[in-house]
């Protein structure tokens, strides 16, 4: 199958994706502002090249895997997977309205600990639904290659990236009382020791 014959929708909802991700960019300007109006700047991260290189071949690996021979998948994985991406929308949408002037695509100490929204339930929402996209996103173009590779890539990069970004949050009276109890991407009681 080559990229004229491949379901025109898949390429639709690859750039809508990717179109969100520019405007959280420039979202992210706009916010970076703000936080520097209260004295506030972007901590540095040694594999902050590596997470914006993760996000920008994203999008070139999966029509890459497309016009080397990926097939669409069955439609039961179709299906799954369209309704992974859903809920992974809707909770992006719901994290963002949650957090309004505290989000950011860098580490950035936000001025108070928020606790309400998904934040009631998990520490890291927004992380959850990436590692949704990255995995679903490619299954749902029959990319599995991209599903595995990206998805590990941005495991390597959160495993270096949430203690940083947990360090500073740690800086903010209440966030260890609010978060202490609560696993960082799903919403399960931890265990007792």
């Amino acid at each position: 199958m080559n990229l004229l014959s491949y379901p025109q929708w898949f390429f639709g909802l690859v750039a809508l994706v990717g179109a969100a991700r520019i405007a959280e960019l420039v979202y992210a300007k706009h916010l970076g502002k703000k936080a520097s109006n209260r004295g506030e700047k972007p901590h540095r991260e040694a594999n902050f090249i590596s997470m914006v290189a993760l996000h920008a071949l994203f999008f070139g690996g999966i029509v890459g895997e497309v016009a080397l021979g990926a097939e669409p998948p069955p439609l039961a994985l179709s299906v799954v997977t369209a309704l992974a991406l859903l809920g992974a929308f809707v909770l992006r949408v719901w994290t963002l309205r949650t957090l309004k002037d505290a989000w950011h695509v860098r580490i950035v100490k936000p001025a108070a600990v928020v606790t309400t929204g998904p934040y009631a339930y998990i520490r890291h929402p927004n992380y959850a639904v990436v590692i949704v996209e990255l995995f679903t996103l490619p299954l749902l173009g029959g990319c599995y290659f991209s599903a595995v590779f990206f998805s590990l890539w941005n495991a390597l990069v959160l495993y270096k990236r949430i203690p940083q970004e947990e360090a500073v949050l740690h800086q903010v009276p209440g966030y260890a009382e609010a978060f202490g109890g609560k696993r960082r991407f799903v919403p399960l009681p931890l265990r007792k020791r």
